[in-house]
């Protein structure tokens, strides 16, 4: 298997994903399945700034394509010390925006 390699400081099995590979191609992937979606409502993207995953790069590019009136500047929370999990990394930071986010809703 290509995806799994030994991890020589620990000994241990990681993934191994082509990361540049996704990436590179994933507009081309996705593009034929992606719908506009016609929620105008409200909605908040919570990533880390530190993923492997995503960026605030991606999200420009990619949430327009999903959602039509998609704003980076109103829609986009960046965890800047946590990786891709920020729920885990900052679980209570994490849990007040989105009790935050749901208030404002009911505003």
């Amino acid at each position: 298997m290509n995806n799994i390699y030994t991890d020589p400081s620990t000994n241990t099995l990681k993934w191994c994903l082509n990361f540049d590979a996704i990436e590179r191609t994933f507009p081309e992937t996705i593009r034929h399945h992606i719908k506009p979606c016609h929620w105008k409502g409200p909605r908040k993207v919570i990533i880390g700034g530190k993923s492997k995953f995503t960026s605030p790069q991606r999200v420009a590019v990619d949430y327009p394509l999903i959602f039509d009136d998609f704003k980076i500047d109103r829609d986009l929370l960046v965890f800047k010390d946590s990786a891709h999990f920020v729920y885990a990394k900052e679980p209570e930071r994490f849990t007040q925006e989105v009790a935050n986010f749901i208030q404002k809703t009911k505003e």
